[in-house]
């Protein structure tokens, strides 16, 4: 899941716990793009790259979690959260493209840092712990032991059944 956007930003400010980007996209509500970006939004962890249009040398890339996204007249207005522990030098860079008219952003999934995972939630190598599977060349993921997988989904759910209730 990818998109990339033309944009304006308009502030970049120290807060407390983190760094916070406020950008207004030139998109209507019914952009693909927007859509990207609402379900990046919610998988609460991007890659963004910053940079002026056709400048290269100008690219920042940095992990961050786009807080909100709001549709406000004519525009829709963004607000990303960055870690207060970015590099200096990574946040002086983002903080130059404030006040330019276009900027390139590009938003991206990533997976969360491991040590970005919360207490008692568990990370995508525990979740497919026992389960067989293979991974294609194109990335599908298809399960080796499907059938004895829904069996024994089919043999918990009939046990269940059989128990009373509380």
């Amino acid at each position: 899941m990818q998109t990339t956007v033309l944009a304006k930003m308009v502030k970049a400010e120290n807060q407390l716990k983190k760094r916070v980007l406020t950008i207004h996209l030139d998109l209507d509500t019914e952009d693909e793009q927007l859509n990207i970006l609402a379900e990046l939004k919610k998988n609460s962890i991007a890659l963004l790259t910053f940079g002026e249009q056709a400048k290269p040398n100008t690219k920042v890339e940095q992990k961050a979690a786009i807080r909100t996204i709001n549709n406000q007249q004519k525009k829709i207005v963004v607000t990303i959260d960055i870690e207060k522990d970015i590099k200096e030098e990574k946040w002086i860079q983002i903080q130059r493209l404030v006040g330019l008219e276009v900027i390139e952003l590009n938003a991206e999934y990533c997976e969360p840092d491991e040590e970005g995972v919360e207490d008692g939630q568990m990370n995508i190598d525990e979740v497919r712990e026992g389960i067989p599977y293979q991974t294609g060349s194109d990335g599908i993921v298809e399960l080796t032991g499907a059938d004895r997988t829904a069996e024994e989904f089919e043999a918990a759910k009939q046990a269940a059944e059989e128990k009373e209730p509380f």
